[in-house]
């Protein structure tokens, strides 16, 4: 009896984990199901991250969660920073209380987790979550 249960727990576990799957659209943008750890953010469970581009990003609704992967490639002002990746550059709002103890220079690979801003002439993402990319 107690295998039944165990196994039955296990499937269900399996089902529920391929439910939250990634997915992909036509234009290639990935959206991961996932939970969010940034610190000192209040996201909540199993929201949606789209992990995308900076060319991507333009195409975003504002508040839509994303992940960037590319370079910080210069400081704008004391927050605003330029990422860089493979499709353009983007500017990137890191509060001083994300980078922790992190440093780093513009040929170091980073992870970006953030959310998209939108302004009347502007997309931003405010930043929740930068780490260097292993």
């Amino acid at each position: 009896m107690k295998k039944t249960v165990i196994l039955a727990t296990a499937l269900s576990l399996f089902i529920s984990g391929a439910a939250l799957a990634n997915t992909q659209d036509k234009e290639g943008t990935k959206t991961e199901h996932t939970t969010c750890t940034a610190k000192n953010h209040k996201c909540g469970n199993h929201q949606a991250i789209t992990a995308t581009t900076a060319e991507g990003v333009q195409k975003l609704a504002k508040d839509t969660r994303v992940k960037l992967s590319g370079y910080i490639i210069k400081s704008e002002s004391e927050n605003k920073y330029q990422f860089k990746d493979d499709t353009g550059t983007l500017t990137v709002n890191i509060d001083r209380h994300n980078w922790g103890s992190l440093s780093m220079n513009p040929e170091e690979k980073v992870e970006i987790y953030g959310k998209v801003e939108k302004k009347a002439d502007s997309v931003i993402v405010d930043v929740k979550r930068i780490a260097k990319e292993k």
